[in-house]
């Protein structure tokens, strides 16, 4: 189960706005230091890419399978 919801394209999705708005809040707030919010909202923007990616690949496979339920292909 906790497998399951760590792999969960929406806790993705979800991890990922929350680590951009922390780190965006650090960037305004210590606009000249340099730290390691730069790297995480970096981060932050892959997750998010990665997870939308994620969603729409799965959203295609869904199409489709309702297009064509014969054509199931389970990988």
């Amino acid at each position: 189960m906790i497998l399951r919801f760590i792999r969960s394209v929406y806790v993705q999705i979800f991890i990922a706005i929350m680590m951009m708005l922390s780190s965006l809040q650090e960037l305004f707030l210590a606009v000249e230091e340099v730290g390691a919010h730069h790297g995480v909202f970096l981060y932050s923007i892959y997750l998010m890419l990665k997870g939308l990616s994620d969603l729409l690949g799965n959203t295609n496979k869904f199409a489709a399978l309702k297009r064509n339920p014969h054509s199931f292909d389970p990988k």
